[in-house]
């Protein structure tokens, strides 16, 4: 079939008493960075993306300013302590009716260094 790890998409969650918490999926070979994918309905442009820990900001991505469905972006979270980290960002997604509002979010999600390696 030609399907390779890195062609492939998973998620997990789990919940800590009410709080949903993300956690990640190796396929394969570790690669020593986690790969984020954002999927919007329509072209998204974000506004702000970082990643923070205990309330402080630790990474803000490179993203492409150009509006896309599907955004990628990477985190060597690797000299990073095992914990909880929040990725908090806002987004403008295009509406054809309505007027473009900005969505604001954090996903909460659990890193290990040692799951890079």
């Amino acid at each position: 079939m030609g399907i390779t790890p890195n062609s492939l998409t998973s998620l997990a969650t789990y919940r800590i008493d009410s709080q949903l918490v993300y956690a990640p999926v190796i396929l394969g070979q570790p690669s020593g960075e986690y790969k984020f994918t954002f999927f919007a309905p329509s072209r998204a442009r974000f506004q702000r993306c970082e990643i923070k820990r205990n309330g402080q900001v630790i990474y803000r991505p490179s993203i492409s300013s150009l509006p896309s469905s599907i955004i990628n972006f990477t985190w060597d979270g690797s000299n990073s302590p095992a914990g909880e980290y929040e990725l908090h960002y806002i987004a403008d997604i295009e509406s054809r009716n309505e007027s473009n509002e900005p969505i604001e979010d954090s996903i909460i999600f659990y890193h290990d260094p040692n799951w890079l390696q």
